[in-house]
């Protein structure tokens, strides 16, 4: 009797665990050569699966988040899954899926193409589908780190 109640126990347990947690892969829209993390969201320690093109590739855990061991390519569909120490698979039970993009966009502008000491530059992502983040450097040391789909220097 003691066995049974103890499984029961264990078993809820695990079930309020998952119906809270959320798992997430981050970055959640990614480059080639970008490196994936799967995480969980409460704290918890997890075993995580990463299935490549539909085929298993690596697990990792238990822990509170696993990197995958290797960057990504270009077309490559990567699915973490995440289960409990003990058993037992953690919604969603398709696992979060990421497709790795061709590239930022079709080109990098920066304007003036000439610029002057007083310029102000902006710099833009032709055809980008995304948020990005901006790093503008001068002489080799960083000015100013911006987000946003274009970003000015001034």
């Amino acid at each position: 009797m003691k066995t049974k109640l103890l499984v029961i126990i264990i078993l809820m347990f695990a079930s309020i665990a998952s119906a809270q947690a959320a798992l997430t892969v981050s970055p959640a829209q990614a480059f080639h050569g970008d490196q994936l993390t799967c995480s969980m969201n409460d704290g918890g320690a997890y075993v995580y699966e990463w299935i490549k093109n539909g085929v298993h590739y690596q697990t990792g855990g238990p822990a509170l988040s696993h990197t995958l061991s290797t960057t990504v390519n270009v077309g490559d569909d990567w699915t973490c899954k995440a289960f409990l120490p003990m058993g037992g698979q953690v919604p969603p039970y398709n696992g979060i899926t990421v497709t790795v993009d061709s590239a930022i966009g079709t080109g990098v502008v920066i304007s003036p193409q000439n610029p002057s000491v007083d310029d102000q530059l902006t710099c833009d992502v032709q055809n980008g589908n995304g948020n990005y983040v901006y790093k503008w450097y001068v002489n080799g040391n960083l000015r100013e780190t911006d987000t946003g789909t274009t970003s000015i220097l001034n």
